[in-house]
């Protein structure tokens, strides 16, 4: 097995992961008790990270580093938005009243 196979194979278990747990909050996005564990301002620096070590990959023409990190950004502003939007969801519906 080659540097580059296991590169590989550890970018598909990490987008893998990162694809659950996007799948997970899509799913319960509209249940703010669901998602109220989720720390945005982490959710924030994963994908600033992310997007750092995507913009490395394409500047060293990294496979594994792009394909993984084009996954991560993906999810992680996917969760990003879920979390957000339900977070304010529940600040408005606590206005509201």
């Amino acid at each position: 097995m080659t540097w580059a196979t296991i590169g590989l194979l550890a970018s598909l278990l990490g987008a893998l992961q990162a694809l659950t747990q996007a799948y997970r909050v899509v799913r319960e996005r509209n249940d703010y008790h669901a998602l109220r564990g989720f720390s945005l301002p982490s959710w924030v620096v994963a994908i600033v990270a992310s997007a750092l070590w995507l913009a490395y990959g394409i500047s060293q023409g990294d496979l594994p580093l792009i394909s993984n990190n084009v996954v991560w950004v993906s999810c992680e502003a996917t969760i990003l938005l879920c979390v957000a939007r339900a977070h304010l969801r529940e600040r408005r519906a606590h206005v509201a009243l």
